[in-house]
């Protein structure tokens, strides 16, 4: 932030955007209240990391420091193509049979 802020193009405010985990750097980010940081878009950042008590954790995809692939199923799950088309036949009247 202190680099970019001081860099001769720069009028030393600093605006940042980020969606997903680059939303949540921008809230980690925010909490350092530099004084060139000027605003933060945090767009999608839903998935702090912590816990409520040892009970939820939300968001946290690592446990002893092991990324939990159990944690991204639903993501790609979500996520995946749900168009499985087939691949498009070579003439119309293999289009008209399929």
């Amino acid at each position: 932030m202190s680099w970019i802020s001081q860099q001769p193009w720069s009028n030393g405010r600093v605006g940042t955007y980020g969606c997903s985990a680059l939303g949540i750097a921008q809230v980690l980010l925010a909490q350092l209240c530099h004084p060139a940081h000027r605003c933060a878009i945090a767009q999608g950042s839903g998935g702090a990391n912590g816990s409520a008590g040892g009970r939820y954790r939300n968001g946290d995809l690592r446990l002893g420091g092991a990324v939990e692939v159990a944690a991204f199923v639903p993501w790609f799950h979500q996520t995946a193509a749900k168009d499985r088309s087939r691949v498009q036949p070579k003439s119309d009247e293999e289009y008209q049979r399929a």
